[in-house]
């Protein structure tokens, strides 16, 4: 899967009601049992892994193992992760001696019947439904062999379905199905981060359909969830409360326009519509609730000076901008007088200003309307102002600023006669680049030779953005109605798109309350709809600092050797492998990669697939020169990534008590080696 693709699943952090938000150990220090240099228990299965459970609805922790002993005053919430320290038998009863911290960090103690033992820091989060391929609700089986059972019948679909409408309708049988995923959903934060804890995984088989064997995974999970009757309650005051809840809902548009020598009218058609955007907002009271900002971009000016520049803001997202300052501005924006090279010009570098240095922070919808009549300079090649970190970097922000790239790339026969709009077009539905939103029947074309195909798609845009405004002031959620779908596809993604980021923003207004615990096995791939392969759900594991830390400086010193490969005669490159294999602890007779040690062992307990988890140097033989290149190119992206990760202060949850090493980042299972 590409980086772009990690990426984006990995920053979109929505998972609906149920939440590991209690990952944040609310309990003082200090009140345990002296501190002693000790360490928790290490896990015999996974070497360098220590015990961790998670505790249960109403755990306790007491001073001593006893019931008759004092209890702290502080006590965990429902799944929060403990390192266990000692067990022991004591009154009938097996205790746990647990704390915050894997050194010097035991609290006390807890009865055992109390946690659910939790082997790795592997978490999932809930996909939002609106960036699913269809928007169904997820079901929680009971067990593993009933869920297997309906994932290997040949009429997977309709009994799946039969299971939903059930369980929607409170009908579902209680030894079949034990709960199903809320129709409105809160927002995460990095604060609050909605992630599920796993219990356990399991491979199982789709008969009707073939599915690759790695992803026909059942997952046993740990959940907080709400009951019938609080979830019904619970959406009723969402939805009869609502009146108010839109009061600061903002949405920003920057429309990132190709300004070369060709789009003179597409600039000025632009311009017209957001005039009349203008003029619907203030019929309806509303300019203060969507912003405008517009990017220019042409391409490198060593070609003609006149091209005049790379890059240009002619008007920034500013909530208090007046619209006739907006529109002065945008009267600024002129074609080019002069051609650049050729067809291709700069995008990514505009696409760069837009994300980077606009201020998107008071807005809850954002989006970014790209239009152009050409593709885009590779990042990385001759004359492009983005290298690939950069570009790498770019990504991860779009991602995590939750913006929504959407593309109007017009179709003209210069272009398709020098093979450029094709490459634009798979530049902009390749799904190995940016997110730009193409799916739901979207498509990015629009024919040049026609002189209303833009007029009209962009004046269906600016509808349904008033028509969005309009109900949300009235405290209504905008949902595409059969004139949306009349009008097109880019009219229905953008309504979409809004109801989302309303749902989002409703959730964090009205917050959720603490549902009670339950266990439950669910699909990774969505079972209405297996036939695409499209996940539910997206697995992460909760990497501390220490082990990025650790997992980078193995990477570095593998790619160091790979580098040197062929420097090296067969014998010493025996000595090498078993150089590292001493030094990790690993088998100094290792043919492979996991068994030098030079890997960590808890990569070989996580699901999902890995090539070089059975590299060997017979199969790194067989590679040949450009296969061997290209798993290089792998280990550098990954490096670079770990970086990123590094630098996001944003998404790093404190598990440890202040100490940063124990700081855990969500990376997806997609981005280990």
């Amino acid at each position: 899967m590409s980086e772009r693709g990690i990426m984006q699943k990995f920053v979109k952090k929505t998972s609906g009601y149920w939440a590991l938000s209690v990952l944040w150990l609310l309990f003082c220090c200090g009140m345990g049992q002296d501190a002693v240099a000790e360490q928790a228990m290490e896990l015999k299965e996974i070497p360098g892994l220590y015990q961790r459970v998670l505790t249960l609805p109403g755990a306790a922790l007491y001073r001593e193992a006893d019931l008759q002993s004092a209890r702290l005053n502080e006590q965990p919430p429902a799944l929060t992760p403990l390192y266990v320290y000692q067990k022991k038998q004591a009154g009938g009863k097996t205790w746990l001696r647990c704390g915050r911290k894997p050194v010097n960090g035991a609290l006390g103690w807890l009865k055992q019947e109390d946690s659910e033992l939790w082997k790795t820091q592997l978490v999932l989060r809930l996909i939002p439904r609106d960036e699913r391929v269809r928007p169904n609700r997820v079901v929680f089986y009971k067990d593993w062999p009933t869920l297997n059972k309906l994932m290997s019948a040949r009429k997977v679909k309709e009994l799946a379905s039969k299971d939903l409408q059930d369980a929607i309708n409170h009908r579902q049988d209680p030894e079949r199905i034990v709960a199903v995923e809320p129709e409105v959903m809160p927002e995460s934060s990095s604060a609050s981060p909605h992630f599920i804890p796993v219990l356990d995984y399991r491979k199982g088989h789709f008969r009707s359909h073939r599915i690759v064997a790695g992803d026909s995974l059942g997952f046993h999970v740990a959940l907080l969830s709400l009951n019938r009757k609080e979830s019904s309650e619970a959406e009723n005051r969402v939805k009869t409360n609502s009146s108010q809840s839109f009061k600061d809902y903002k949405i920003g548009i920057v429309f990132l326009m190709d300004t070369t020598k060709s789009m003179g009218r597409y600039i000025d058609l632009t311009y017209k519509t957001i005039e009349k955007m203008y003029a619907k907002l203030k019929a309806l009271n509303a300019l203060d609730k969507v912003s405008f900002g517009l990017v220019g971009y042409r391409d490198h000016v060593d070609f003609n000076p006149g091209i005049e520049y790379v890059t240009k803001i002619y008007q920034p997202l500013n909530p208090t901008a007046k619209p006739e300052t907006v529109l002065t501005n945008m009267l600024k924006v002129k074609p080019s007088e002069v051609s650049t090279e050729g067809f291709q010009e700069d995008m990514y570098a505009g696409l760069d200003v837009v994300v980077n240095q606009l201020d998107w922070q008071p807005y809850s919808g954002r989006f970014v309307i790209l239009v152009t009549d050409a593709s885009a300079r590779t990042p990385g090649t001759s004359y492009s102002l983005l290298n690939k970190e950069k570009y790498r970097q770019l990504q991860f922000n779009i991602m995590n600023r939750k913006i929504k790239v959407i593309p109007m790339h017009i179709q003209t026969k210069a272009a398709e006669e020098d093979g450029d709009f094709i490459k634009g077009e798979q530049q902009f539905l390749d799904v190995e680049n940016l997110e730009f939103l193409h799916d739901r029947g979207y498509q990015p074309a629009i024919p040049g030779d026609d002189s209303h195909a833009f007029d009209i798609a962009i004046d269906d845009f600016a509808e349904t953005v008033a028509d969005a405004v309009n109900e949300s002031i009235n405290g209504g959620l905008y949902q595409k109605s059969k004139d949306d779908k009349k009008k097109g596809g880019l009219s229905t993604l953008v309504a979409n798109e809004i109801f989302k980021t309303q749902l989002q923003y409703l959730g964090r207004q009205k917050g959720v309350e603490v549902p009670p615990y339950f266990r439950g096995w669910l699909s990774r791939i969505d079972l209405l709809n297996p036939g695409n392969n499209k996940f539910v759900v997206e697995g992460c594991y909760l990497l501390s600092r220490n082990q990025l830390n650790d997992l980078s400086k193995r990477l570095e010193e593998l790619l160091q050797n790979l580098e040197q490969y062929d420097a090296y005669d067969e014998e010493t490159l025996r000595k090498k492998m078993m150089s590292i294999a001493v030094r990790y602890g690993g088998d100094p007779e290792a043919e492979n990669l996991p068994e030098t040690g030079i890997l960590p062992p808890y990569l070989q307990h996580l699901p999902y697939q890995s090539k070089l988890m059975k590299l060997t140097a017979d199969r790194w033989e067989g590679m040949g020169p450009s296969g061997q290149q290209d798993q290089i190119d792998r280990l550098k992206n990954f490096l670079s990534v770990y970086r990123m990760f590094h630098e996001d202060t944003e998404n790093w949850i404190d598990l440890g008590e202040g100490d940063t090493g124990l700081q855990v980042y969500p990376v997806p299972l997609e981005w280990f080696p």
